[in-house]
């Protein structure tokens, strides 16, 4: 360890120290706070709430009193932020997923339709081969006599 992690844990020590004095004499939460703590350990409430918040908040649980409404508030709104985090990263997750899931439709509808492609690109060419073969067969001098078309019933005779 480092010599600013050896000091770090000391003053963790102490300041522990401090709050478990200020604990056995409070009697309500109003008599436990984090301020006088810090005033008596020569140190700001926030470096205090740094280095030991949750035993802070641990030790502070027993006290019968009324909680200050920004630290019921600001508990609730950092409860609800890591509820929005959740939820963000669920939805980023479903995104994620249907993401994938349309990337893989789409591809297999490509590659069917691709398939497809195939199959029709062959009929035309064996199509045109059969018509070539047609207008070869048909004598130079012209078609001859030509067939009549079948009657569908759709267009009237002429």
């Amino acid at each position: 360890m480092g010599r600013t992690a050896i000091a770090s844990n000391k003053r963790k020590a102490q300041l522990l120290a401090i709050m478990h004095a200020h604990r056995e004499r409070a009697t309500s939460v109003s008599e436990f706070n984090r301020k006088a703590i810090a005033q008596e350990a020569g140190v700001t409430p926030q470096y205090l709430s740094m280095l030991i918040g949750p035993e802070y908040r641990a030790a502070a649980e027993g006290l019968t009193g009324k909680r200050r409404s920004s630290d019921t508030s600001l508990r609730r709104a950092l409860e609800e932020n890591t509820r929005l985090r959740r939820d963000l990263e669920n939805a980023r997750q479903q995104l994620e997923d249907l993401t994938r899931n349309s990337i893989d439709e789409a591809l297999r509808l490509i590659d069917k339709l691709d398939e497809d492609n195939r199959l029709l690109r062959g009929r035309v060419r064996i199509l045109e081969q059969r018509l070539r073969q047609r207008e070869i067969a048909m004598p130079a001098s012209g078609p001859g006599q030509a067939r009549r078309r079948p009657s569908i019933g759709l267009v009237p005779d002429k």
